[in-house]
C-alpha cells in the first residue's frame, strides 16, 4: 500500500498496532461488542452529533450496537465527518487527548476552505498544565465563552482600574519567568545561571519572547536555529572567563532541535566541565538519555591553547560580542589574531 500511495504523493506511514482496526478482519470482534451493547438504548441527542462511522450528522437515537460494531471494523470517514461539521457552521476545532493526534489531519482537510478556523488541542504531553491554560486562553481569543470561576475556584478575578489610573501595581508574573528576569547569568538567550558546583545556564525556548523562532522552518518544522546554539555558549563564555579572550573548538550539532509549533514550554541546560574544558548542550527536565548531550564541544581560554594552529580556531574578542538574541542586524566575528603573516 505504501509503494502505491507514496508515487501519487499521499502521506502514508504504517502504525504499529497489535489488531487491524477499522478492517473486516476485525469482524470477530466487532460482532463481541455488538453482543456486549445489546441492552444499549440510545437517546435523541440534545447536542448535534457527528459521527465518523457515516461521515456526517448522525440521530442519537440510531447510535446503537450495531453503530458502534460498525466503527469497530469499517474504514474511519474522518474527512467526510469532518466536512460535513464544516458546513454546519463550526470555526472552533477542539481536539481533546492527552496529547495532539488528529490536529494536522484536521488542519488538512479545512486548508481548502475560505473562512478562517481555529484548531487547538487541550493539552500536550509533559506540560499538560501549562498547555491547558494556554488553550483556554486561546478558546477566550476565539470567542468561546468560559466560565473561568470554575476553573480557578481556589483563586479571584482582580478587576482592573477605571481610568484615570492610579497608578498601583498590577503586576501577575509566574514564577520561573520572575526567575529568568531576576536571577543572575541572564543575558543574551541565557536565561538563569544555577546555584551548582559545575557552571550550567538555563535558557526557555519561547515564540512569545524569541518572535524569530516562527520565521526558522524546515518544511513545517520549527528548528532551533545552529547560530543560537553558539550564541549560548559565547556568552556562557563571556560569564565565565569574565571578559578574557576565549576560543570555542570542535562545536558539534549532532542532531537538530525540532520546537513544538508554537514554541513554548522547551528548556536547554549548557553545562561546562572545568577540568575537561569541554561544554554540553542538553534538554533539560527529560530525564531520558535519548535528549541527551546532542551539542557539545571545547571552550578554553586563549592562553590555554597558544600554541595551536590558527586554522583550528577563531578567538572571540568577548569585549565585542553580541549575540544572536539581539537581532539587530548581522552578526559575525568581529577580531581574530593574525600571525606570521597569515
Amino acid at each position: 500500500m505504501l509503494a502505491e500511495m507514496e508515487p501519487q504523493g499521499v502521506f502514508a506511514r504504517l502504525v504499529r498496532v497489535d489488531h487491524p482496526f477499522h478492517h473486516p478482519l476485525m469482524q470477530p470482534a466487532s460482532e463481541e461488542l455488538e453482543k456486549a451493547l445489546a441492552d444499549l438504548v440510545p437517546q435523541a441527542d440534545t447536542v448535534p452529533f457527528f459521527s465518523t462511522v457515516i461521515g456526517g450528522r448522525c440521530p442519537g437515537e440510531t447510535c446503537n450496537a450495531v453503530h458502534w460494531g460498525r466503527g469497530v471494523r469499517q474504514p474511519v470517514q474522518f474527512a467526510s465527518a469532518v466536512n460535513a461539521l464544516a458546513e454546519f457552521g463550526v470555526d472552533v476545532w477542539l481536539e481533546i487527548g492527552a496529547h495532539p493526534a488528529l490536529v494536522h489531519s484536521l488542519q488538512e482537510c479545512l486548508a481548502t476552505r475560505s473562512a478562517k478556523v481555529s484548531v487547538l488541542s487541550s493539552m500536550r504531553r509533559e506540560r499538560e498544565q501549562e498547555s491547558l491554560i494556554e488553550t483556554a486562553m486561546d478558546l477566550q481569543r476565539a470567542g468561546v465563552p468560559l466560565d473561568f470561576a470554575a476553573m480557578t475556584p481556589s483563586r479571584r478575578l482582580l478587576s482592573l482600574p477605571a481610568y484615570a489610573w492610579d497608578k498601583s501595581c498590577w503586576w501577575h508574573e509566574a514564577s520561573d519567568w520572575r526567575q529568568g528576569r531576576l536571577a543572575p547569568g541572564g543575558r543574551g538567550l541565557l536565561d538563569i545561571r544555577l546555584p551548582r558546583a559545575t557552571p550550567t545556564w538555563t535558557a526557555r525556548l519561547d515564540a512569545r519572547h524569541m518572535a524569530f523562532l516562527k520565521d526558522h522552518k524546515v518544511d513545517s518544522h520549527v528548528v532551533f536555529p545552529a547560530a543560537g546554539f553558539v550564541d549560548l555558549v559565547l556568552e556562557a563564555g563571556v560569564q565565565l572567563f569574565e571578559g578574557r579572550a576565549f576560543v570555542i573548538e570542535d562545536f558539534e550539532i549532532r542532531k537538530p532541535l525540532i520546537l513544538p509549533d508554537p514554541a513554548s514550554g522547551v528548556h536547554i541546560e549548557l553545562s561546562y566541565d572545568a577540568n575537561e574544558r569541554t561544554f554540553a548542550n542538553d534538554l533539560g527536565n527529560r530525564g531520558d538519555t535519548r535528549h541527551r548531550a546532542r551539542r557539545s564541544g571545547r571552550l578554553l581560554s586563549l592562553y590555554e591553547r597558544s600554541g595551536a594552529p590558527l586554522r583550528r580556531r577563531i578567538p572571540i574578542d568577548s569585549r565585542t560580542h553580541s549575540g544572536y538574541g539581539s537581532l539587530g542586524g548581522p552578526r559575525g566575528i568581529v577580531r581574530g589574531h593574525r600571525r606570521s603573516g597569515r
